[in-house]
């Protein structure tokens, strides 16, 4: 399984360099946490545009959905952007 990768100040180094697919792991304001599947574009002007994500992963077509990140945080993305 690959491993989530903690948005953090450093996000825009760690991002795909290429146009594919991600898994994102967004929180609410009640702490709920859900996994979504998104298109991600090397040349789109905003890094991770949904707001509440915390965590991210490159996405294949083998993979099955993942259990969202669990772990403690300490930036969400508009904190960074």
């Amino acid at each position: 399984m690959k491993e989530w990768n903690l948005i953090d100040y450093d996000v825009e180094e760690k991002l795909p360099k290429e146009d594919c697919e991600i898994w994102i792991t967004r929180t609410c304001f009640d702490g709920s946490r859900w996994v979504q599947k998104v298109d991600f574009y090397v040349d789109d002007e905003e890094i991770i545009m949904w707001d509440g994500t915390l965590a991210w992963m490159i996405a294949s077509d083998e993979d099955e959905e993942p259990k969202p990140y669990e772990g403690e945080y300490i930036h969400l993305i508009q904190h960074v952007r």
